[in-house]
This record gives structure tokens, sequence and C-alpha cells, in this order.
């Protein structure tokens, strides 16, 4: 019998109430092609999805996507050139992101950090830290190809929180204004096979009963497992939908969609269709106001 029995009756709420739903993957499928294909990863191609991670903070990811495909993105940050970016005042970069319209509510806080974090990937490159070059991939991925989820973590926490017991001097590895959601979001663009956890993910896992206070939000970390067990569960009903995309990616999308505004908006924090959703005998929150 399956854990997660949730899931699928969101998979069938999604399906039935947005069907389009499954248009967000062309992009995702296409960088997850790339990573799988052994590319070899430039500094230059981790500072930007680094700053597109950033970017993504308070943020909703559809309203960045118009500047990232006019250029808007690229040229408010020097075409991602890491030596002119470090030259670059903080002041003139916050002003050349807001008149592109594509900063957030930290944007002040993140061009302040920038060119700190670019050189903690110059220093990750130098010592070529958990396979780098090629995202990560050999810490991220086991021998016979399927990914490493307590690798993953391994990565996450010390990209996040500077620990990691592989490097006495992990310290110097971590990103400043990159908490671990940004940290999943970042590895998510080489199509690493991990969920971000963010608010609305954490809050639908927890209104499930998934997290391990049932009815309260899942922690950061909590989230990254339980949709991964989630992926492996589903694996095959997964796999019908793209046969490109890692599963805990896919979970990710979806759940996210569910709750997100102007995606499936199902499940969202005010004002959910609860008289919609096939999970509802399941939620805590429904529960709660019925």
């Amino acid at each position: 019998m399956k854990k997660y029995l949730a899931f699928e009756k969101i998979l069938a709420t999604i399906d039935a109430e947005r069907p389009d739903w499954i248009d967000e993957l062309t992009e995702l499928e296409r960088e997850a092609e790339v990573y799988m294909q052994g590319k070899t990863y430039e500094l230059k191609d981790h500072i930007e999805k680094m700053i597109l991670a950033m970017l993504s903070c308070q943020r909703r990811w559809q309203d960045l996507v118009p500047y990232i495909e006019n250029g808007d993105i690229s040229a408010a940050f020097c075409n991602f050139d890491p030596e002119i970016l470090k030259k670059t005042t903080s002041d003139t970069l916050y002003r050349s992101v807001t008149e592109h319209n594509c900063g957030n509510r930290r944007i002040d806080k993140q061009v302040e950090v920038l060119a700190f974090d670019i050189g903690v990937l110059e220093s990750m490159f130098q010592d070529n830290v958990y396979d780098i070059k090629h995202g990560f991939y050999s810490l991220t991925h086991n021998s016979d190809g399927s990914h490493n989820i307590d690798g993953i973590i391994k990565l996450i926490q010390l990209l996040a929180e500077g620990k990691s017991k592989d490097y006495s001097d992990a310290a110097k590895y971590k990103l400043k204004e990159m908490g671990v959601a940004l940290v999943c979001e970042y590895l998510k663009g080489f199509g690493v096979n991990v969920v971000k956890p963010d608010t609305h993910v954490r809050r639908i896992l927890g209104n499930l009963g998934y997290s391990k206070k049932q009815g309260k939000d899942a922690s950061v970390y909590e989230a990254i497992k339980i949709c991964d067990e989630i992926a492996n569960e589903y694996s095959s009903e997964l796999s019908k939908r793209t046969s490109i995309l890692p599963p805990a990616i896919l979970v990710d999308t979806i759940i996210w969609q569910y709750g997100a505004e102007e995606k499936a908006e199902i499940c969202t924090k005010k004002n959910p269709k609860c008289s919609v959703c096939k999970a509802q005998r399941d939620c805590y929150h429904y529960k709660a106001v019925n």
C-alpha cells in the first residue's frame, strides 16, 4: 500500500482543474537533458543560475520569465561576467536591476553580497569542490546514474549553511543570501533532482499530515526528503508525464502549482478551493474549518 495516497488525489485534481499545468515543464526538461549529458559548466553558468535563484526570492517565477527571455536580467547583471560584476559597485547594480524591473524585496542585500558569492564560487572551482565543473553531478548521482538524495542534502548543507564533514574549512563555501530554498532553486537550474522547499510546498505537505508536526508546515529538509519519497513511490506514474525530467522536480512542480496564485490556484493560503480538491478528507486545514 502506498504511503502518500493524498499525492495521487492532488495529481488527479490538478489534471482535472488545470490540465495545462504540464506546459511548465518545457524549460526544466531542457536543463535536465543537458545536465544528464554531462555538460561542463563554467563559472559564468553558475553565476547565472545563482542570480536567477536569488531573484526568485519573494517574487513569483512567472513574473521573471519575460525578463529572462528578453535579456533584461542578463543585461542588468553584466551578462553574468564574473570580472565585470566584481568591479561593479552594489549601488550601480541596484540601479541597473531596478531600471530593468527585475528585482525583489531583498535585491539591495543581494547585490551587496554578490561579489562575495562570486568569490565563493571561484574558490569552489579552484578546489573542484564536489565536481562543481559538472554541476556537482558526481555528488548528486550514484555510479549507476540514479540520483543520490544524501549527496544532494550534503551539498545543500555546504552551500546554505557552510557545514560539511568532507571539508574542514567548509564555512568558506557558504553562500550569502542563499538559504536552503534558494540553494535548491540554484541546483534545480542544473537539473539536480531536488525540490525547492518554498512556502507553498511546505504548507501543503503539512496540511496533508506528512510533516512530523502534523498539520504544521514541513521543515525545509523534511520537505526535501518527503518529496523525494513521493517521487520514488510514484516514479512509474510520473514517468508517463515526462521521460526526461527528474521525478522530484516534477513532484515539486505539481505541488507548487497546486498552491501558487495564477497557477492551478487550488490550495492557496488565502481562499483555497477545497470544494474541488480530491484530497480534502486528508487535509488538516479542511478538517479544521469544516
